[in-house]
């Protein structure tokens, strides 16, 4: 039970830190979509039955006018999986798509979003796992910056007192890009180690830092992701030992918030 109410409070700390330093510059139109709707969000991190792990995805209409809402999930290799039907929400309401609860997701997905809207939007999205002894969950603020090219994740963990952290990269672009994920060491004047992959647009890559990253298993750092395209990063922490799990959006340069 002190676990469970210490999760609870940590949950509601980082929420609550998250929205209060959130980008707050308008969003950009989205590129072509396949709704036509003229803003979007990109969402990392989008799942149902994973390893227990199921997510859902807080919108909320920020505009001063209705907005039509539509969800397009998309797999690891870019392949648009479902789309969700057209819903309208009047000024400043929210609805929440639960990926659990949608019989057009298979068992199993883990993948992307992309949150198309006639309005500016705003969005968090939440990962629970109730098939522990006690239920572990995370809640982050989805990065409103499309059209950076570089991100930070200020806190990253490789296997210091149980932790790992599992970084999400989305390509927010139109075309398949490359992407170079590098990790510093707190106080190191110079990087610990990097990688580079190519991910689909719309599609998501997650990299286990000290499973896919090699990385000393006392670390503790930082993230860095760039790319000649576009992107969104975000980081989720977790300590399997104590149920204890943070989620945190990374950072673009300060032009592109």
């Amino acid at each position: 039970m002190q676990r469970l109410v210490f999760l609870m409070l940590t949950s509601l700390v980082v929420a609550a830190i998250l929205s209060a330093f959130a980008p707050t510059t308008a969003q950009t139109p989205m590129q072509a979509g396949t709704t036509g709707l003229g803003f979007s969000l990109y969402v990392p991190i989008a799942v149902k039955g994973v390893d227990g792990d199921d997510s859902g995805i807080q919108v909320q209409n920020t505009s001063g006018a209705p907005a039509t809402v539509v969800l397009d999930y998309y797999d690891q290799a870019g392949t648009l999986v479902f789309s969700t039907t057209p819903q309208t929400l009047a000024a400043g309401i929210s609805v929440t798509f639960y990926q659990a609860g949608e019989p057009s997701l298979p068992f199993g997905f883990d993948g992307s979003a992309v949150v198309r809207s006639s309005q500016p939007i705003g969005a968090i999205v939440n990962r629970v796992n109730y098939t522990g002894p006690v239920a572990s969950a995370d809640s982050l603020t989805v990065p409103d910056a499309p059209t950076a090219t570089q991100f930070t994740v200020p806190l990253v963990y490789g296997g210091l007192n149980g932790y790992m952290t599992t970084l999400s990269v989305q390509n927010t672009g139109s075309a398949t890009a490359t992407y170079t994920v590098g990790v510093q060491a707190n106080n190191s004047a110079s990087p610990t180690t990097s990688t580079s992959s190519t991910i689909p647009a719309n599609a998501v890559q997650r990299i286990r830092v000290g499973i896919d990253l090699a990385v000393p298993s006392d670390f503790i750092g930082t993230a860095t992701v760039s790319s000649a395209g576009t992107l969104v990063a975000v980081g989720e922490t977790r300590n399997a030992s104590t149920s204890i799990w943070l989620g945190y959006p990374g950072w673009p340069p300060a032009p592109s918030r």
